[in-house]
């Protein structure tokens, strides 16, 4: 699928170069005054000048939503994250944002599903997709094991880190990257540790979007658990620490909660805002 999309954005890039040397063709043959030839050659042309990838884009995109939705297999998945965050760099991100504003619900919520909680059964009138050699005798309601959806939400952060960290895909993002923002704070800062180092990764990628969305997200969590390390203002005139993130009167009031990430499953862990925080303080605050 990238091959076919790379070799999409070729072809509209050779046919910008076609549509120039014709008319470079054309204004040639004017000043050569060969006007029975231009006849011939206007009356054989009926070629619309139309973008190619775009429209491309459009039709595959729905296939993309579908895989992720039905939860085929980890291999499958992992597949199309990275599918999708390859054509979205080709394309461009502001094709894509009001697709992530209208279906990341569907993209977010793999990330949110903890493998501790059952899904209810499916609606009679919804039909799994299936691949050919797979048998519909399986139970919908069995939960996908641990260890294969922590794959998946590891996929889906990489996709996130991959599509932020490029400047032509990143404004996909841009209605979406408050939810985004606070559902990968909630993964970097739960006791899973096993999405540490992917979380990790998606965070410095949103931080190339809004540095301070992502710091105040973070520091929001980090100082009211470390009451003690909480800076002073470097003079008077400066606002202190406590006044620019008031804390939280519980753990239901943190940012990160307000912006969507309060419904991944896990609680925040205090070790893992501790390694979190002062690697993204070293590693991208800096």
């Amino acid at each position: 699928m990238v091959d076919v999309t790379i070799s999409l954005a070729k072809v509209e890039e050779a046919y910008e170069h076609e549509k120039q040397t014709k008319a470079k063709i054309e204004e040639a043959m004017q000043l050569l005054l060969l006007n029975d030839l231009q006849d011939t050659i206007d009356a054989a042309d009926e070629e619309v000048d139309e973008n190619r990838l775009l429209p491309a884009m459009n039709k595959i995109w729905p296939y993309f939503i579908l895989c992720l939705k039905n939860k085929i297999s980890v291999a499958v998945i992992r597949r199309c994250t990275n599918v999708m965050s390859e054509a979205v760099e080709i394309a461009g991100g502001d094709f894509f944002v009001r697709r992530f504003h209208s279906d990341g619900p569907i993209i977010w919520k793999l990330l949110m599903s903890s493998p501790f909680r059952r899904k209810p059964m499916q609606a009679k009138d919804e039909n799994p997709l299936l691949l050919p050699y797979r048998s519909s005798s399986g139970s919908s309601e069995e939960p996908m094991a641990e260890i294969s959806n922590q794959k998946i939400q590891a996929a889906v952060l990489d996709m996130i880190a991959k599509i932020s960290l490029n400047k032509r895909s990143a404004s996909a993002l841009g209605t979406v990257l408050k939810k985004v923002s606070g559902l990968v704070v909630g993964v970097a800062y739960s006791s899973v540790t096993g999405l540490r180092d992917a979380s990790i990764r998606a965070l410095s990628g949103l931080a190339h979007i809004d540095s301070d969305l992502i710091w105040l997200l973070l520091a929001d969590v980090y100082y009211s658990v470390n009451k003690k390390d909480v800076p002073s203002p470097p003079t008077l005139d400066l606002t202190g620490m406590s006044q620019l993130l008031p804390p939280p009167v519980s753990s239901k009031d943190y940012l990160y909660l307000q912006h969507g990430g309060g419904s991944f499953g896990f609680d925040v862990d205090p070790s893992s805002v501790e390694i979190v925080f002062k690697k993204m303080l070293c590693e991208v605050f800096t």
